[in-house]
């Protein structure tokens, strides 16, 4: 348990699954320790993937040359996920009369491109809610939209949940705290084309009074910082090796692509208006404003807005002095969620070119962002 200020964060001791468009309840688990196992690994009857050493040894001894490099050419193509060039390979394979190995072995693969496919029909998300029932709670919850024509069952494996939180003063200075969560008893989850579900993993109560000194993790300190202008909460579903179910048929299900999901709370002292982004690169043009007012600016760019501030803000680094920098750095780390440079002027300088020549400058995606009044409430 977390506590910050009066609040307390807690993993919730049950997850609860409601469709969206079914009045049922789906499952109630308890939390409980989970191990984790290889997501690059498969297992299929006798058969493992990625197959060498005496299992390659034993097909060398069975199969022609040229059916043995095309096994090993599948492989390579699974492992490097180019499915649709695996799936043209295994259609060659099969017009080999096979047997035994051989044959489980392709089916293996086979039973991998499908998981694949299903996994890459199934949008999954991680959302934040209002509670219901209670105005000063939210609730994360995980989203599944099954975009196939297919109806499956999704036999989940391990699953993580990390919240990582993260609160700033007007001056920069960050405190961070990062906590986890694992279950191996996650419910099946009934997958209708067209139709969503979610599964309620946690609750809790976003930090109030933000003009007051925040505690974040048991133990955490505030000593050094000022008066708290924001609070970041993030959180990360890992779910690990799981099993799609069609039919009769099962389909290993790995690498879920889990969109995180953030909310940012800033303080009732500031203004309710956000800031765009031309109007916070104006600002840092002057050349006037203090880190703390900078930094008062930047907690209020709107989320879905702090890539193009960042871009903008990287062109006008370079028209920026060491010390202006220095300045500008506390905002740089809460746009770009990324606190590795600290305020050394020169790591961002190095940073921001290196960005720009790859073409890749973007802050990380914020999903939310609660102004003033929605924290102003003890």
């Amino acid at each position: 348990m977390n506590a910050i200020g009066k609040q307390t964060f807690e993993f919730t001791r049950s997850f609860v699954a409601i469709p969206l468009r079914r009045a049922w309840l789906l499952c109630l688990l308890v939390l409980s320790g989970a191990c984790a196992s290889s997501p690059n690994v498969v297992s299929y009857g006798s058969v493992i993937i990625p197959f060498d050493g005496e299992e390659r040894e034993s097909l060398a001894d069975e199969l022609p040359p040229a059916l043995l490099e095309l096994f090993d050419r599948v492989q390579e193509l699974v492992l490097s996920h180019d499915d649709q060039a695996a799936r043209n390979v295994l259609t060659r394979i099969y017009a080999y009369q096979l047997e035994g190995q051989a044959l489980e072995l392709a089916d293996a693969f086979d039973r991998v491109l499908h998981g694949r496919a299903l996994v890459s029909s199934l949008r999954i998300e991680l959302v934040i809610q209002a509670h219901a029932d209670d105005s000063a709670r939210y609730r994360v919850a995980l989203f599944m939209l099954n975009e196939s024509d297919i109806e499956c069952t999704l036999r989940p494996g391990p699953a993580v949940l990390t919240l990582e939180q993260t609160i700033v003063d007007g001056n920069g200075h960050e405190r961070r705290n990062e906590t986890s969560s694992s279950t191996d008893t996650l419910p099946e989850f009934i997958l209708v084309p067209g139709e969503s579900l979610q599964l309620s993993l946690q609750e809790f109560a976003p930090p109030v009074g933000l003009a007051a000194k925040l505690k974040v993790g048991p133990g955490a300190t505030n000593e050094g910082l000022q008066t708290v202008l924001a609070a970041r909460y993030s959180w990360h579903l890992s779910l690990l090796s799981s099993t799609f179910v069609v039919g009769d048929d099962e389909y290993p299900a790995m690498n879920f692509g889990i969109a995180q999901t953030e909310r940012i709370w800033i303080s009732s002292e500031l203004p309710k208006a956000s800031v765009s982004p031309a109007e916070l690169v104006e600002k840092v043009h002057t050349g006037t404003l203090s880190a703390a007012e900078l930094m008062g600016l930047a907690v209020r760019v709107p989320a879905q807005d702090c890539n193009e501030a960042l871009r903008l803000l990287a062109l006008e680094v370079e028209q920026l002095d060491q010390e202006s920098l220095r300045s500008l750095a506390p905002s740089l780390r809460w746009i770009s969620g990324d606190s590795r440079l600290g305020d050394d002027p020169s790591a961002w300088r190095a940073w921001i070119a290196r960005q720009l020549r790859s073409e890749s400058l973007g802050g990380k995606q914020h999903s939310g962002l609660d102004l003033p009044d929605s924290v102003s409430q003890p």
